[in-house]
């Protein structure tokens, strides 16, 4: 915990995840390799939320902005 930042959480079928978020994803992880300075989960997703807020990113020391881009080459994913 970071002082001074308290964090929400709800529950996905009985997993916490962070209250408020723009997007929400449960897994069951089936793999972890270690990659340097982080690691990699692989997992069988159980579950996936959006509320349709846009994504904050980070980049190269800025918040940049993204657009969506939907036509005939980008389909959507089924499950979103």
């Amino acid at each position: 915990m970071v002082e001074g930042l308290a964090f929400a959480f709800d529950t996905s079928n009985g997993v916490p995840v962070l209250a408020d978020a723009a997007a929400r994803i449960t897994a069951d992880c089936h793999a972890r390799h270690d990659c340097g300075d982080h690691s990699l989960f692989v997992g069988h997703i159980r579950t996936m939320m959006s509320d349709g807020r846009q994504p904050l990113a980070y980049h190269a020391g800025h918040y940049p902005s993204l657009a969506r881009v939907h036509g005939p080459e980008t389909p959507q994913p089924e499950f979103w």
